[in-house]
């Protein structure tokens, strides 16, 4: 009798020891991902007082495989009749010491970067510079100031120009490997004053056009590079007429999708082409609907679906972002606008059918707010990417599964402007805001599946240590038990 109650009271605690170990790893990496503010922390500020912070880069310049800050000061808004210095300063990743400086003189300032451009011992940049020209005006004693873009790479080992490139005014741009070559694939503006737009080829290492081929009339908004099934690479370009794709090893015209054919009547091209593993979606004005995503096939240029985005209520979509929300394997879409003056709105589409996932209004204004940024991360360590978003000083994660709310915090300071990168490779976010004349780089520590794992085989390990005392003491009392009569 003695060893049959024992029996199941031995089950009962190896059953409630499993569901203890099993359940709250869950939990405590929940209550980690609500409680985020707590492990927000400042890695460094910098106090630069010669400009105003306007823009910044992660990336590794200096060649310690560490991923340092650019930045871009001025010390003036810039405008067209009068001009002040602007500088590119260098600030070490891990204790925002000053690694170099460059001001930047004559009329010419610094307006954003491009992207990063690999080389042997570090990577440089690719930057966007205007300039003002004092050109005389025929038969008068006065003169105007003509606006100049250009584009330019700066050696991020100490901040000099390798070289300029004033033929383009560079919308995109993206550093690629075609076949053995490197090249830097830029979406521009041939002139100022010219109406051709297109897509232009540059020697990474001189900075000279090396293919003009893909013009569009009069504006072409952005590219994406996508691999087919046959493994052949396409291009993708997004005019205000047309998407088209070209072969990416001889720029042969692969497909069209014609606009005026498809009564596509009003491009939202500033949100973007967005696309990759066989697809690319833009959203527009399609017949009667009044904000339409449009997905094509990368192969064809037919149209996989149209997702009718009217009831989201979004009326200025701003961010259009992909990743994979759902777990069927599918990439799928994000659209971010604002619905008001008040609220922003996202939506995340599913990229296998068109079918809209969820939609999440969030009471802050994100239009033409500098102090916004949007990242694509599992931050919950389940599988499926979730969206990083920071609107003014309002840090806030969303389930890219369910739209809810993962955690949301606030930033010890209102941003003036604000930037995430990475200075670890790891997938808890570091994030740059300036105040004032300081910038502060905060660390957000988001636990990850390694201390779930972690939590979980601890768990393991105790319910086999529970197992092994239970049968002990199950086989101890079954020898002291009396003989049966």
């Amino acid at each position: 009798m003695h060893n049959k109650k024992l029996l199941p009271r031995a089950i009962s605690i190896i059953v409630i020891t499993l569901l203890v170990c099993t359940v709250l790893p869950g939990q405590s990496n929940a209550q980690d991902n609500a409680d985020a503010s707590l492990n927000m922390t400042e890695l460094w500020n910098a106090d630069y007082s010669k400009g105003e912070f306007t823009h910044g880069i992660f990336g590794d310049f200096n060649g310690d495989s560490t991923a340092d800050f650019m930045a871009i000061y001025t010390n003036e808004s810039v405008g067209y009749q009068e001009f002040d210095k602007s500088y590119l300063i260098l600030f070490d990743g891990q204790d925002a010491s000053i690694l170099w400086e460059k001001e930047f003189t004559d009329n010419v300032t610094v307006l954003y970067f491009g992207d990063l451009v690999d080389k042997e011992g570090g990577q440089d940049v690719l930057v966007v510079l205007f300039e003002l020209e004092e050109v005389p005006v025929q038969n008068t004693n006065s003169t105007y100031n003509r606006t100049i873009h250009s584009t330019a790479r700066v050696n991020g080992s100490n901040g000099d120009i390798i070289w300029t490139n004033g033929e383009t005014i560079p919308l995109q741009s993206e550093h690629v490997q075609i076949g053995n070559e490197e090249k830097i694939l830029m979406a521009g503006y041939g002139e100022y004053s010219s109406t051709e737009s297109g897509l232009y080829v540059l020697n990474p290492d001189s900075g000279i056009i090396q293919f003009t081929g893909i013009q569009f009339s009069p504006y072409f908004y952005s590219f994406v590079i996508d691999k087919l099934p046959n493994g052949d690479e396409i291009i993708a370009v997004y005019g205000d007429r047309a998407v088209e794709a070209y072969s990416i090893d001889d720029w042969s015209l692969i497909w069209e999708y014609d606009f005026f054919d498809n009564e596509i009547y009003h491009g939202e091209g500033w949100s973007g082409l967005m696309g990759g593993e066989g697809t690319v979606g833009f959203q527009a004005r399609k017949g009667d609907i009044t904000l339409a995503m449009v997905v094509l096939d990368s192969s064809s240029g037919d149209e996989l679906f149209v997702t009718d985005l009217t009831d989201t209520e979004i009326f200025s979509p701003s961010i259009f972002r992909t990743g994979q929300f759902n777990g069927d394997g599918y990439m799928d879409y994000l659209s971010l606008g604002y619905t008001n003056y008040i609220n922003t709105t996202l939506c995340a589409i599913n990229g296998r059918d068109g079918s809209i996932i969820w939609k999440q209004d969030i009471p802050f204004d994100v239009f033409g707010n500098q102090a916004s940024t949007l990242k694509i991360i599992d931050m919950n360590a389940d599988g499926n990417d979730d969206i990083f978003l920071i609107l003014d000083s309002n840090v806030l994660s969303l389930s890219g599964s369910t739209g809810e709310t993962l955690w949301e915090t606030s930033l010890p300071h209102e941003p003036d402007i604000i930037l995430t990168g990475d200075l670890d490779d790891s997938e808890s976010p570091n994030i740059v805001y300036a105040h004032n004349d300081t910038i502060y780089m905060m660390y957000l520590d988001i636990p990850d599946a390694s201390d779930q794992a972690q939590a979980i085989s601890i768990g393991i390990i105790v319910v086999l240590a529970m197992v092994s005392i239970i049968a002990l003491v199950i086989i101890r009392n079954k020898r002291k038990a009396p003989p049966s009569q």
